[in-house]
């Protein structure tokens, strides 16, 4: 039987779960990041994309999140990220005209690099929440 260990996971401005998790997916720098009870210690940095909590009831909890780090310490999970938003309260157009706006901003060839770096952070995290979105169906 699958165990259970504690997870929290906190945004700048709110408290998006705190209790028991059976499994934690998130974005890491890497790739997609697996935690199960039992993991090691561990501290990673996140970008930006969906993550995903099954909690032991079998519901899966999804959101998009920003930039931040997992923590993972004697068996307890910590995230933390800037930005977090659940899949239901994404709005699907916005985000997509936000895409649409930072691959125009990508395709304009006189930017500064600074311009260019945060255009390319638009663009993953609107496409994060598009990600996330798209679950739900």
């Amino acid at each position: 039987m699958a165990k259970d260990f504690p997870l929290r996971v906190y945004a700048a401005d709110e408290v998006f779960y705190e209790g028991p998790c059976r499994s934690l997916t998130v974005p890491a720098a890497d790739g997609m990041l697996g935690v199960l009870a039992g993991r090691g210690d561990l501290l990673a940095s996140l970008q930006p994309g969906v993550l995903r909590c099954r909690t032991p009831d079998g519901a899966e909890l999804v959101a998009s999140v920003s930039h931040g780090v997992l923590k993972v310490e004697r068996g307890e999970a910590l995230v933390l990220v800037e930005t977090i938003e659940r899949r239901d309260e994404i709005d699907t157009a916005r985000a997509q005209a936000a895409a649409d706006r930072a691959r125009q901003e990508l395709h304009e060839a006189a930017k500064s690099r600074r311009e260019h770096l945060q255009a390319e952070a638009d663009l993953a995290r609107a496409l994060a929440r598009l990600r996330a979105a798209r679950k739900r169906r």
